[in-house]
């Protein structure tokens, strides 16, 4: 129990500390919830970002000229999925925080 919840004067009774101790309890969870949110955002929009960026160097740039010439690059190399999977798995993930 918080110290400062222990100090309150006699008062108060137990029940009352017990409810203000979950208070402080929901809190600290639902911050610590606030601050994984935030960290799985910055990975996704990075990751995200760096896979468009990746995307548009090495497939759009030089098979502009088709589009079936770029769908078949991509889906040649197995690891545009395996980054693709990363980037739709961190969204899941950051959704799922989010309704924590």
């Amino acid at each position: 129990m918080e110290s400062t919840i222990i100090l309150l004067d006699e008062k108060t009774d137990q029940a009352t500390k017990q409810m203000l101790q979950n208070v402080v309890d929901r809190k600290r969870k639902f911050e610590a919830l606030k601050k994984k949110h935030l960290q799985s955002l910055w990975a996704t929009m990075i990751v995200a970002a760096l896979f468009m960026i990746y995307l548009y160097f090495y497939i759009v740039v030089p098979y502009s000229y088709s589009f079936f010439s770029m769908f078949s690059v991509f889906v040649d190399h197995f690891s545009h999925f395996l980054y693709l999977a990363a980037a739709i798995g961190l969204y899941g993930y950051m959704v799922l925080i989010k309704k924590s």
